[in-house]
C-alpha cells in the first residue's frame, strides 16, 4: 500500500474526527458532563485514525496474518461506524446552519432523534460485516456445464474440480478444511485444478496445512499454478536471495502436496483414448503495481506454456488473474477454456436472481462465475479462503465442479 494512500487516508480520518466532534458540540447540551462525553467521543476517533499506521504499515512482519486480519477487521469496523455517524451529524449541522443560522439551537427531541439516527446508520454496515465473519468457512459447492467445440467426444462429461485462493496464512480453524477436502474427494472428480494464492506472503504459512490438502484426490491428479501472493511481493525481504529461497520453498510445498505445479508449462492428459493439454502460467496481471510481473523474469507466457503442442489439440489454461483472458488469451483460439481466481468477489456483494453486484466488478469486468466470448470460456472462482477481512458477506467461499461437454 502506497505511502501517499496511507497519508491521505490518515488525514481524511482526522478531518472526519474533527468534523464529528464539532457536530457533537452542536447537537449535545453544553454541560460539564456532556463536554466530558464529547472528549470520549473524540478520543476513539483519533485513536482509530492513528491505528492505520502501525496496523497496515508496520505489522506485516511483526504479527501473523491470522491475528493481523482480526486487528484490521476491528479497525475497519470501528472506522466505518465512526465515519458514518460523523458524516450524518456533519450533514445535519450543515443543513441546520443553512436553514436557521448559528443563533438558533435545535430542540432536545431533535438532538435525540439525530443521535439515534446516526448511530443506527453507522451500525447497519458494522453488524452486516460482523455477521459475515460466520461465512469464512461456509463453502458453496457450485456446478457449471461448459460446451466446448474441440472437446473430445470420448471425454464428454469429464469433471474438473476448480479451487483457488486458499490463503493458508489466514486460516484459524482446521476442522472445516478437513471436511471440505473430504467433500471434494467424495465428488470423485476426474481432475482437480488450483489457480493460485496458496499463501499470503511466505511459504511457511502452508506447512501445517500440507497434511490436509495433500489428501486431495482425482483420477488424473491435481494441477496448480501460482498467484500474486505466492511470490512474496507483499512483505520486505533482507535480500533478493532470501525472497527467491522463499519461492523455492513454495515450489517444494506444491510437490509435497502432490500437486503438479505448472509454470509456463503444460501437461498432456490422456483418457479414454483421447487427450487434451492443461497449460499453467506464472502470474499475469495488468492492474496497478502488477503491470510489472513478480520477480521480473517470472512472467506469464502462454506461448512458452504451449510450446511444442499441436495447434489443434484441445487446451485448458490456468491463469490466476481473469484480466489475462481479455488481454491475451482471446488471441489464442486453441485455448477454449481458461480457469482463474484472484478477485475473491471482493468477499462482499450480492448474488441472487435479480441482482449481481460486487465492488470487484469495478476492477475486474469478469469477476466471478462463467463468461463466454464466442467459442472461448472463462470461469472465475470466488476463492476458497479469505484475505484481510476474515469473513464474507454475500459472496461465499467456493468449490466448483466443471462438467465439460462436446459441443454439437
Amino acid at each position: 500500500m502506497s505511502t501517499i494512500f496511507l497519508l491521505s487516508f490518515f488525514l481524511f480520518t482526522l478531518l472526519l474526527a474533527y468534523a464529528s466532534r464539532r457536530a457533537s458540540h452542536f447537537w449535545a447540551p453544553t454541560t460539564r458532563r456532556a463536554n466530558f462525553a464529547k472528549k470520549l467521543w473524540f478520543a476513539p476517533l483519533v485513536v482509530i485514525g492513528l491505528w492505520i499506521i502501525p496496523v497496515i504499515l508496520f505489522t506485516d512482519t511483526i504479527i501473523p496474518d491470522r491475528i493481523n486480519n482480526w486487528i484490521r477487521g476491528i479497525w475497519f469496523l470501528s472506522w466505518m461506524f465512526y465515519s458514518l455517524v460523523g458524516f450524518v451529524l456533519l450533514l445535519a449541522r450543515i443543513w441546520h446552519l443553512l436553514r436557521h443560522g448559528r443563533n438558533v439551537q435545535p430542540s432536545e427531541g431533535r438532538r435525540r432523534f439525530l443521535a439515534i439516527t446516526a448511530t443506527g446508520i453507522g451500525s447497519v454496515p458494522v453488524l452486516t460485516m460482523m455477521s459475515g465473519l460466520s461465512n469464512a468457512y461456509r463453502y458453496q459447492y457450485r456446478k457449471a456445464e461448459i460446451p466446448l467445440i474441440s472437446w473430445p467426444e470420448q471425454l464428454d462429461g469429464f469433471r474438473i474440480i476448480h479451487i483457488s485462493d486458499i490463503h493458508t496464512g489466514s486460516f484459524t480453524k482446521m476442522e472445516p478444511l478437513v471436511e471440505a477436502v473430504k467433500q471434494i474427494n467424495a465428488m470423485k472428480a476426474d481432475l482437480i485444478v488450483f489457480t493460485g494464492d496458496l499463501v499470503n506472503d511466505t511459504a511457511d504459512e502452508v506447512e501445517e496445512y500440507i497434511p490436509i490438502f495433500s489428501k486431495l484426490r482425482a483420477k488424473h491428479g491435481v494441477y496448480s499454478i501460482l498467484g500474486n501472493h505466492d511470490y512474496g511481493d507483499y512483505r520486505p525481504w533482507d535480500s533478493k536471495e532470501a525472497k527467491q529461497e522463499n519461492l523455492e520453498k513454495l515450489y517444494q510445498a506444491h510437490g509435497r502436496l502432490g500437486w503438479n505445479l505448472l509454470l509456463n508449462d503444460h501437461a498432456v492428459i490422456e483418457a479414454s483414448e483421447a487427450q487434451f493439454a492443461i497449460l499453467g502460467v506464472h502470474y499475469w496481471g495488468n492492474l496497478g503495481r502488477f503491470s510489472e510481473q513478480p520477480n521480473d523474469t517470472d512472467r506469464g507466457d502462454i506461448q512458452q506454456a504451449k510450446a511444442a503442442l499441436p495447434e489443434d489439440m484441445m487446451k485448458i489454461l490456468l491463469s490466476h488473474d481473469p484480466s489475462h483472458f481479455d488481454a491475451e488469451v482471446l488471441d489464442h483460439k486453441d485455448i477454449q477454456l481458461t480457469l482463474s481466481g484472484h478477485t475473491h468477489g471482493a468477499q462482499f456483494g450480492v448474488e441472487n436472481r435479480w441482482l449481481r453486484w460486487s465492488p470487484s466488478q469495478y476492477f475486474y469486468p469478469k469477476w466471478a462465475g462463467l463468461y463466454q466470448v464466442k467459442d472461448q470460456f472463462l470461469y472465475v472462482n470466488r476463492g476458497f479462503g479469505f484475505l484481510g477481512y476474515p469473513g464474507r458477506v454475500g459472496i461465499l467461499p467456493e468449490v466448483t465442479e466443471l462438467i465439460l461437454r462436446k459441443k454439437v
